[in-house]
């Protein structure tokens, strides 16, 4: 439902003419359409610059949280958002260095688990080749390493998928956060993989040590 420009009553869909004044409707609607885009015009010269500024923004926080989550739903929630959030801006600044308690206690297992399947793979097979040639204070000090360096690989990824996702997608944000959505959270099978492995490296350390008992006493008898 419109109003009459002319003398303010309300005028039904469909009508004319303005019932009280008989003003022509068709004119009506097009001084509204003129009076609201000279306002919006007014609007964006007073604001343009900062409201563009704000939708940029808005639309990397966005992006950044689809890629966190791993998902385009606004109201999902994760424990670790805040963490990934506060070190992905702090990286962005020109730090190269973070704390991740979950990569310190897990090493590679939680890159791997937050998609950096490279590099979880280099922490892994550095830590064991550290404990096997080393004292526990090398392998020690690689999970230190891995507690500081870990966001530093997670938001690397990240500035990588970011691009990617713009270049596929350009001027289409809806398009960019599927893309980071499906690109980013965390791959839940790793977990299982990790758990399948440790048990395998268990049984063969077990195996080993068997092993070399047996071998131990078959030279004292």
């Amino acid at each position: 439902m419109a109003f009459c420009v002319n003398c303010g009553s309300k005028v039904e869909d469909g009508v004319g003419f303005c019932s009280n004044c008989g003003t022509k409707i068709g004119s009506n609607i097009e001084r509204e359409q003129a009076v609201e885009q000279t306002q919006q015009n007014q609007q964006f010269a007073q604001n343009g610059p900062d409201t563009i500024r704000s939708e940029n923004v808005n639309a990397e926080d966005s992006l950044l949280r689809a890629y966190i989550m791993g998902t385009t739903d606004p109201y999902a929630s994760n424990p670790n958002y805040e963490h990934y959030k506060n070190a992905f801006y702090k990286l962005s600044n020109g730090s190269k260095t973070s704390w991740n308690w979950a990569a310190f206690l897990t090493g590679g297992w939680n890159l791997a688990y937050r998609k950096s399947y490279l590099w979880g793979v280099v922490f892994y097979f550095a830590a064991l080749v550290l404990s096997g040639i080393s004292s526990g204070l090398l392998t020690i000090l690689g999970w230190i390493a891995a507690g500081i360096f870990a966001d530093y690989f997670h938001y690397s990824r990240y500035k990588e998928q970011l691009s990617i996702a713009k270049k596929t997608y350009p001027n289409n944000i809806q398009g960019q956060l599927s893309y980071m959505a499906g690109n980013g959270g965390v791959n839940k099978m790793v977990i299982w993989v990790a758990v399948i492995i440790s048990i395998i490296a268990i049984i063969v350390i077990i195996s080993i040590a068997v092993a070399a008992a047996s071998a131990i006493s078959f030279f004292d008898i």
